[in-house]
């Protein structure tokens, strides 16, 4: 069976590196933009729904009204989810924690501690390089959210809802330069198919 999992675009600027690996890895995978509807989706029989990185301030994006329907997709859709970076800030937010101006913004080679093996970070423990590029992280984890890794300078890293299908991941897992971010898609896929 091919898993339907489209990508929203944010308009960042790996957003068609998520879609591509999706594709490598035998799913059915296309950009689709911020103005679709949950009716747009079920249309599209989607398994899994991913959304990448943006140029946006998160809450300039929310202040200004810049993510089209993505805050009403992300709460609404009943899939699993992949979240990286920017929408990683924006699911936080949605689902009740807070994101904001990180201390130590990070650009270029982080090395990310998992906290939890298994499951999205499946085979990546103790510690991995990742690429970082962000200016906001997630201040605070949403209720019924668990940290999956961390950073020296960033204390959530990965995050997963405790009871769904629900990911976020500050790093980049689609470029080359974060060493088995290719594992990241394996594995949601892998959890999507459960």
């Amino acid at each position: 069976m091919t898993l339907v999992v489209p990508v929203v675009n944010v308009k960042g600027q790996y957003n068609h590196l998520i879609t591509r690996m999706f594709s490598e890895l035998g799913a059915k995978s296309e950009l689709i933009p911020m103005e679709t509807t949950v009716e747009d989706l079920q249309k599209m029989k989607v398994d899994a729904l991913a959304a990448g990185g943006g140029p946006q301030r998160i809450h300039d994006a929310l202040k200004e009204h810049t993510l089209g329907n993505l805050p009403v997709l992300l709460k609404q859709i009943d899939v699993p989810l992949l979240c990286i970076c920017l929408t990683h800030q924006l699911l936080a937010v949605l689902y009740g924690g807070e994101s904001g101006p990180s201390p130590v913004p990070e650009f270029g080679p982080v090395e990310i501690m998992v906290d939890r093996d298994g499951g999205l970070l499946s085979g990546m423990a103790p510690t991995f390089v990742a690429w970082g590029s962000h200016n906001d992280e997630v201040t605070r984890l949403p209720e019924r959210f668990v940290t999956l890794a961390h950073s020296d300078n960033c204390k959530v890293q990965a995050m997963r809802h405790e009871h769904r299908a629900i990911y976020g991941v500050q790093f980049h897992p689609e470029v080359s330069h974060t060493i088995k971010g290719r594992l990241v898609f394996q594995n949601f896929l892998n959890l999507v198919k459960k």
